[in-house]
């Protein structure tokens, strides 16, 4: 059987504007919401790398930026690499097994890595191109990951640091 509307009597309607029940809900009579988890404390590798960016890395840039520059520039590309290195590291400790690596991991540091090596390739008659380039080469130890005896690729790298370092100790050696 159909209702209607039409020949309801007023009595038979509920007013839906007043509310049934006068009073309102107290603050502290809502559920409280869940605690927000906690994030994994970082793992001792993080740890370590952390304390090197934070010393030695960030010492680096402070005197970069004193000079100033493309020297500060090339310096801050150099943090923006570590930085990009460290998130690499992370991800890797998170990992159930190896895969290949995913690109997107890559792109942070192939930016700075770039960039520390435009400074240097299009800086050629700058007094500090000997500077740039100790920087670019020691830049590419960060790629260690790719390599099948990374200790080896590292200390490898430390050939072409040492050339352009010393050039620039003879350089200003008194």
């Amino acid at each position: 059987m159909a209702m209607s509307f039409e020949g309801a009597s007023q009595a038979n309607h509920v007013n839906l504007a007043t509310p049934v029940q006068q009073g309102t809900i107290e603050p502290s009579t809502q559920a409280p919401s869940p605690p927000s988890p906690t994030p994994d404390p970082d793992p001792p590798q993080i740890e370590d790398f952390d304390a090197l960016i934070k010393s030695d890395v960030q010492a680096f840039v402070d005197l970069g930026k004193q000079i100033g520059g493309l020297v500060g520039e090339q310096a801050e590309a150099v943090l923006q690499a570590f930085q990009a290195e460290r998130t690499f590291i992370l991800v890797t400790t998170k990992a159930k097994r190896p895969e290949p690596l995913a690109p997107e991991l890559m792109t942070e540091l192939h930016k700075a890595s770039d960039t520390i090596n435009n400074i240097r390739e299009s800086n050629r008659s700058s007094p500090f191109f000997d500077h740039f380039s100790a920087v670019a080469e020691g830049i590419v130890a960060l790629g260690w990951f790719f390599e099948l005896k990374p200790a080896t690729f590292v200390n490898e790298m430390v050939g072409g640091i040492q050339y352009y370092g010393n050039k620039v100790l003879k350089q200003y050696k008194e």
